[in-house]
């Protein structure tokens, strides 16, 4: 369909219908996403990097998110320091995609309870 916008959605669909230039895309973007997060593991030294948002592909529990947050973690011990290699902790956020409602509530919760104080 002319004009019609790819989305993330559409690509993991077409993966996990067995799309090889959908799994393709996938992996090219953890690669490009294991790059950002190896800058900031050099810069900020984090104990955790947790993902979160709509493009975790399924979810660790999904084949085609599980291989994404694989290449991820491989790509990333591949090109960071041995020493942060072994101890951060990537992974996909346990909320899903609820985690900015969530939080948003939480936040109005707080300030809820602390004008109320």
């Amino acid at each position: 369909m002319p004009g019609a916008e790819l989305t993330a959605l559409d690509v993991h669909e077409a993966a996990e219908a067995g799309d090889p230039l959908a799994l393709e895309i996938i992996l090219d973007t953890s690669r490009y996403l294991a790059i950002g997060i190896t800058t900031l593991l050099h810069v900020l030294d984090p104990a955790a990097v947790v993902l979160g948002g709509a493009m975790n592909f399924g979810g660790r529990y999904n084949s085609v998110g599980h291989r994404f947050l694989e290449a991820i973690c491989a790509e990333v011990r591949q090109r960071t320091f041995p020493v942060i290699a072994d101890r951060i902790t990537i992974d996909f956020a346990g909320l899903g995609g609820d985690a900015g409602y969530i939080g948003a509530a939480g936040i109005g919760r707080l300030a809820y309870q602390s004008k109320n104080a």
